[in-house]
């Protein structure tokens, strides 16, 4: 046989997966959601149980999934080919419900009509689709490019919220690129994604993000450091513009004033939404703050003293691995379950985690 049945034991949903295909490719290329982020064996988001069958694990980071883990019966179906005629496998995270709306990648061309230096380090691109190329997205996902740089691209979260049926409001699509030290895709980017540039863009890949019913009734607090803002503002304008009521706080965290960005939209939505609140740590600002919503500090010395106030919450965290790492460790402190938390790390060590790349 070239193809192997695979079932995923959460929700019975069963697809074919070609020889020599990762399970979670086959499961994306035929409309079911699965739990993934970086689809490099990086992450640890879609860790399963190998219920039934055997599969080849591929190449993975150990902090994603031990040996101890793999000998176990564990497996990252974005690396994970199987082996056999059947497998089956239950995933460790969430799976979206059948009411979810299917999302498919696709490989599209995407024209550059905006480029914009945001910081001297971050650029906001703004790419137009062409409106009848299907394309469909969540709030939190995230978009391929940079191929043209000749290191099989990047991934970029998105900034912009979709619309009511998922595609992007007028083709558009905003990513913001961080100008990373050697780093080969995000300078290529920087120096020649300009206006008339066309792209290759994959995606949309991802399932960062949030049960909305569970933050309605909790309450929602989004933690971002540097570009990680992007994925939270597309997140926090979709669930403000369908209605969500509970407390939204976003915190984020730069180096200086100068650092700065985001802050136009982040006071649209304030002003649009009393639910909605924003303040920026300055981590390593000289002298007083430049404006109320600023705190020369860090995030987690912020959260101190809040543990009665945010215990409750649902808290979402996007960023740099150090800054993600640091948040946890301080809602923890303050009681916050694990559980409660759903984060992306940002991390340049894997060819397909979203990164500040």
């Amino acid at each position: 046989m070239d193809e192997c049945r695979v079932t995923i034991a959460n929700t019975g949903a069963s697809f074919s997966c070609g020889r020599g295909e990762s399970i979670l490719d086959a499961a994306l290329r035929q409309g079911i959601t699965l739990p993934h982020n970086c689809r490099g064996g990086a992450c640890g988001q879609c860790k399963a149980d190998v219920v039934a069958g055997t599969v080849e694990h591929g190449w993975v980071m150990s902090f994603a999934i031990t040996d101890e883990e793999k000998e176990d019966g564990q497996c990252l179906v974005c690396v994970s080919k199987p082996l056999g005629d059947a497998v089956t496998v239950s995933m460790h995270n969430p799976v979206p419900g059948a009411d979810a709306q299917p999302i498919a990648p696709m490989t599209t061309r995407a024209l550059v009509v905006s480029s914009v230096p945001l910081t001297p380090q971050i650029r906001e691109i703004t790419l137009a689709l062409d409106p009848d190329c299907g394309f469909r997205f969540h709030a939190g996902m995230h978009v391929e490019l940079g191929e043209e740089a000749g290191d099989g691209g990047r991934p970029y979260s998105i900034a912009t919220v979709p619309g009511a049926d998922g595609a992007p409001p007028l083709g558009l699509l905003t990513v913001q690129v961080t100008l990373q030290p050697g780093g080969r895709t995000s300078s290529w980017l920087h120096e020649n994604a300009r206006v008339g540039t066309e792209l290759v863009l994959r995606g949309p890949y991802g399932t960062f993000g949030c049960d909305r019913a569970v933050a309605e009734t909790d309450g929602l607090l989004m933690l971002a450091g540097g570009t990680g803002l992007a994925p939270l503002l597309s997140i926090a304008g979709d669930l403000l513009a369908s209605g969500f009521a509970a407390p939204l706080e976003l915190g984020l965290s730069v180096r200086t004033a100068a650092d700065l960005f985001g802050v136009g939209e982040l006071e649209r939505l304030a002003r649009a939404h009393a639910n909605f609140r924003y303040w920026a740590a300055l981590t390593r600002q000289e002298g007083e703050p430049p404006a109320a919503y600023c705190r020369a500090a860090r995030v987690p010395d912020l959260l101190r003293g809040r543990a009665a106030e945010l215990s409750g919450r649902r808290v979402l965290v996007a960023g740099p691995p150090g800054f993600v790492e640091a948040c946890r460790g301080a809602l923890a402190a303050l009681g916050v379950p694990a559980e409660r938390v759903a984060a992306e790390s940002y991390d340049n060590r894997a060819a397909h985690l979203p990164a500040a790349d």
